[in-house]
């Protein structure tokens, strides 16, 4: 509480038609101005002297307060600081609410997603990681090996990266194509190469009429004509019409269609099962059966039909799902069986009180995990006779007659006392056992003791 303003003049000698003296107004002054002092003033808390307490400020009586709330007199016009000038922090206890909506309060939950974990609620910094869904390691490839598959799972991560051997695909840009005899050009792959036949004959195109044909041809040693002789046929020969028919088959020697020089043509087989091309009087290609036939080591394969008899180094061979190996047809090939259980063999014998539980498969059906449980063994000859009380969750080996009990089927049990043997109720000679029991399944279908199947049954009640 500050000093208020209280009147000094308490005996009133500050009045009409009084003489004032100037201690009076003096002190009255003095009074003012310590209500005013900046340190010690009046404080307008409502008490006497000090003013009534300031519930409105602002040029236009802007802000409202009250003893709960600090208001703008009208909504929504008012502003909290600005771009430029700033509070610092703000320190609240409780909700804040911005707009028609509810501020986040700490209990709020932000959830790990699909792909994600971590996660909270807002009492305390939470932390959402990426989960690390791929074992795919990096990948760094050299010289003609480049990535060639990319396999991603359901949040685009890649979980296997394949590569190829582009060498094995393709020539190296340095390969150089040559210009051989009778050609011109040639040079590296780095760039277009452009091979041209070399201009080797100055003999000029020939159009003949009539009865004038070619006679001979001269060749030069890549085969290019460098001179034509022509003849008059009709001088020679009367005009026949139709086409011309060699009659004769010829020989490798003699070809029925000769060029130049004595066996350069072709002649065929007496049989005409065959066309052959001779070159110097020696048979050097053959053509038979519409390019299929390959009975001689001469005949000639059309590019069609040997790729309908034979398969490409290229084609390749891929072990699908469960297996292992393979490749392309450039090599030998194996294809194997996946290994892919790790379980040995599990032998229980009738005699044993052990069973088989649980065999759980993988996709391809192989054993992965075989369980095994302890079964309560019959009791012996020096047992009690007539135990008929077992815990729930006892294993007994039942023997009876037939295999005809469904699996999980509830059954009611019964002892033999004389033979010691577990049976169903229903057997003659049992004495009941306590509780309700299931059949878990078949443990041994041999002869045992006058019974033709064993069944592990278990109590649950």
């Amino acid at each position: 509480m500050g000093v208020g303003y209280t009147r000094a003049d308490s005996s009133n000698a500050i009045a009409n038609g009084e003489t004032i003296d100037a201690d009076v107004f003096d002190a009255e002054y003095n009074a003012i101005e310590a209500a005013f002092a900046a340190s010690t003033g009046h404080t307008h808390d409502g008490t006497t002297a000090e003013g009534g307490p300031i519930t409105v400020i602002g040029p236009a009586q802007d802000i409202v307060a009250s003893g709960t709330n600090l208001n703008p007199k009208t909504n929504n016009v008012i502003d909290l600081g600005t771009s430029s000038l700033r509070y610092k922090d703000i320190f609240l206890t409780g909700t804040v609410n911005v707009g028609a909506n509810t501020a986040v309060t700490s209990n709020r939950t932000v959830s790990a997603g699909a792909g994600l974990t971590g996660g909270g609620n807002l009492g305390a910094d939470i932390t959402i990681s990426h989960i690390d869904t791929s074992t795919q390691v990096s990948v760094n490839n050299s010289g003609g090996n480049v990535v060639q598959d990319i396999f991603l799972d359901t949040y685009g991560h890649v979980t296997s990266i394949g590569s190829v051997n582009l060498d094995t695909l393709y020539v190296p840009l340095s390969r150089a194509i040559s210009a051989g005899g009778g050609m011109a050009g040639g040079g590296v792959l780095s760039a277009d190469v452009t091979v041209s036949h070399a201009d080797t004959s100055s003999q000029a195109s020939l159009t003949n009429t009539g009865g004038t044909v070619i006679q001979s041809v001269a060749v030069d040693t890549y085969g290019h004509i460098t001179a034509l002789a022509v003849a008059d046929l009709d001088t020679r020969y009367a005009a026949k019409d139709g086409p011309f028919v060699a009659t004769a088959t010829g020989s490798q020697s003699a070809p029925v269609f000769q060029l130049g020089s004595t066996g350069l043509g072709f002649y065929r087989d007496s049989l005409s099962q065959f066309l052959a091309v001779t070159i110097g009087g020696t048979q050097c290609a053959r053509f038979e059966g519409a390019g299929t036939t390959v009975a001689s080591t001469l005949a000639v394969i059309t590019r069609e039909k040997g790729d309908e008899r034979y398969a490409q180094r290229s084609r390749t061979i891929t072990a699908g799902a469960g297996l292992t190996g393979g490749g392309d047809l450039a090599a030998n090939l194996t294809i194997a069986h996946a290994d892919t259980s790790s379980v040995s063999n599990t032998s229980n014998a009738v005699e044993v009180p052990a069973a088989i539980f649980n065999l759980t498969f993988d996709t391809y059906g192989h054993v992965q995990t075989v369980d095994t449980i302890t079964v309560t063994p019959a009791p012996s000859s020096s047992s009690t006779a007539g135990e008929t009380s077992y815990p729930i969750g006892t294993y007994l080996p039942v023997q009876h007659t037939t295999n005809n009990l469904a699996i999980n089927s509830t059954q009611l049990l019964g002892v033999i006392s004389a033979s010691r043997i577990f049976t169903l109720q229903t057997t003659a000679g049992s004495t009941a056992i306590e509780g309700f029991w299931k059949n878990r399944g078949v443990i041994s279908l041999s002869a045992f003791s006058g019974y033709s199947v064993v069944y592990l049954m278990q109590r649950f009640q």
